[in-house]
């Protein structure tokens, strides 16, 4: 999905992410969240870091990854123009554990996806006209 993105194809990742239930976004249980919304408990936390075993700093790494990978996929689907998948991944980097100023920032994205999902809606469509003239005049 990361080489699809990266490539400028946004459908094929898309695709590929639609598949994978993992990134549906479940919620974390709120201790964890509480803990990780303070820039101070963020701090202890990659202090503490140094400090883990393997498997703690291989599912910190793990949660990491997805929380960009759910980044890269929200804009691809907003290249696409799909501001309500864009903005579903967005609540789901949401439902993980986040500091304080990346929930901010993921907030403040999902806001500025509804305003360019309301400034579509509000465009009016193009009119199409279909002439038969140029058709039988060949």
């Amino acid at each position: 999905m990361r080489l699809y993105a990266k490539q400028g194809q946004p459908r094929a990742a898309l695709k590929l992410a639609s598949v994978d239930e993992r990134l549906k976004g479940q919620p974390q249980p709120s201790s964890q969240q509480l803990a990780a919304n303070s820039d101070e408990a963020a701090r202890i936390e990659k202090a503490k870091s140094r400090f883990n075993s393997l498997s703690a700093r291989s599912s910190l790494r793990e949660r990491q990854s997805r929380i960009e990978l759910l980044a890269l996929l929200s804009a691809s689907a907003e290249r696409i123009g799909s501001f309500e998948k864009a903005m579903d991944f967005e609540r789901a980097r949401l439902n993980l554990p986040l500091s304080a100023a990346e929930q901010r920032k993921t907030e403040s994205r999902i806001e500025e996806l509804k305003v360019k999902q309301q400034a579509r809606s509000r465009k009016p469509a193009l009119p199409l006209e279909i002439n038969d003239s140029l058709i039988t005049l060949r």
